[in-house]
């Protein structure tokens, strides 16, 4: 959202959300970096989003499994999809 009011950002584009992409700054890995990825989860839930999330990330190491898994279960664990 580069800044922009998470709640107003979500309520205006609720009825219009497909998909979305979860990531964070830089595109390191999900949960090591300043995204409060449980609000997020909350809000599009509040707002009863049921479509489609996309993790983003670069690895930093090829083949790094553990990252990916450490992101799949955040992304299970905070979001409504």
């Amino acid at each position: 959202l580069a800044g922009d009011d998470p709640t107003q950002s979500i309520s205006e584009a609720a009825s219009e959300l497909a998909h979305f992409h979860i990531s964070e700054p830089q595109l390191i890995p999900i949960g090591a970096g300043t995204v409060d990825h449980a609000r997020f989860g909350s809000l599009l839930a509040k707002f009863g989003y049921d479509g489609w999330g996309s993790i983003e990330m670069k690895q930093i190491n090829p083949f790094d499994v553990q990252s990916i898994r450490q992101a799949i279960g955040l992304v299970q664990a905070d979001y409504p999809i």
